[in-house]
């Protein structure tokens, strides 16, 4: 059963607006394209492990997915996948990785070798076990019942190898292939006969878990060091991606290919609320949109943003949630 479903971070969102709307001169844009590109293999990942899930066994599963809390210390942990069952839970961090991944248990490092190319990355055995002490300390606090917390890495590619060194292959149980999880799933169930929570008690912590989730919801802008003046104005033309879309008789025409959409400027305010904030004004939607008229500027305003602060000339407009 979803009680959170999965969807692209705000985090992964903003990323999206900063890569599409960054110029491509900027000495920053190639890392932050490879960043991008790093995050969304691992969305995938994640998104190719949801197929898996239709496979337990039962609805009585509890699965939220990106859920983010804050523990006793007031330090954030993010959880890619939690399942709760009445008799135990489970932490799921999925790496989309292809080649080989030799989990280096000497140095607490994951290093991942492709095409004969090696790149090495934090360990995330030891993220996953860091998660499970944080969640244990999470339930205790809210004083819930505890139940057994099993953590485990999911490699979402299936013909990717696992290796480590002989001494520690013990850990690896804690590594499996996507395809994997129903059936170590089945093999807990059957090695965990007491049930230590009640359904009505699942779903206390259930409403409680989401109540707590805190996105992440960084500053893209001041996280990267990129200045207002770097990011490239105008409305997005998804059919040749240029930003040559111009307001034509109440609709977006492309200079480019002519292609037109009376609803383009809702990807451009939504880039607009991602990379400055949800607040804008009359004269900075404009100026970002490519608009002379103040009076076409208040209609596309008006009809969007339903939330005003400050008068008259002083009037301000909140971009809604919904665009994000």
């Amino acid at each position: 059963m979803i009680k959170k479903e999965r969807k692209k971070t705000i985090a992964l969102r903003k990323l999206e607006a900063l890569d599409r709307r960054l110029h491509p001169a900027h000495h920053k844009k190639q890392s932050i394209a490879d960043k991008l590109g790093s995050e969304k293999a691992g969305f995938r990942g994640e998104v190719a492990l949801d197929y898996h899930l239709t496979f337990l066994p039962n609805e009585n599963y509890y699965i939220f997915h990106n859920l983010r809390l804050q523990d006793n210390k007031k330090r954030y942990f993010q959880i890619d996948t939690l399942i709760l069952t009445t008799k135990f839970h489970l932490i799921l961090d999925t790496k989309n990785f292809s080649g080989t991944l030799f989990f280096d248990q000497e140095f607490q490092q994951l290093v991942r070798t492709n095409q004969n190319e090696s790149k090495a990355y934090s360990d995330p055995i030891l993220q996953i076990k860091r998660q499970r002490l944080q969640l244990q300390s999470w339930l205790n606090d809210h004083q819930f019942p505890l139940a057994p917390i099993f953590p485990f890495v999911i490699i979402s590619f299936p013909s990717t190898t696992i290796q480590t060194n002989p001494q520690y292959a013990h850990l690896l149980r804690n590594v499996i292939h996507s395809a994997a999880l129903p059936f170590k799933v089945e093999e807990l169930e059957k090695n965990h006969h007491p049930t230590l929570l009640t359904k009505k008690e699942l779903n206390v912590i259930s409403r409680k878990l989401i109540k707590k989730h805190v996105p992440n919801n960084p500053d893209i802008l001041a996280k990267y060091q990129i200045r207002k003046e770097d990011i490239i104005p105008g409305v997005y033309c998804n059919n040749c991606l240029s930003f040559s879309m111009k307001r034509e008789w109440g609709n977006w025409k492309c200079k480019q290919c002519n292609h037109m959409d009376p609803t383009a400027h809702l990807s451009a305010l939504e880039d607009y609320s991602l990379l400055f904030g949800q607040n804008i004004t009359n004269p900075e939607l404009r100026a970002f949109l490519g608009i002379e008229s103040e009076s076409v500027a208040r209609k596309i305003l008006t009809s969007v943003c339903h939330e005003t602060f400050g008068e008259k000339k002083n009037r301000g407009y909140k971009i809604p949630m919904w665009l994000d």
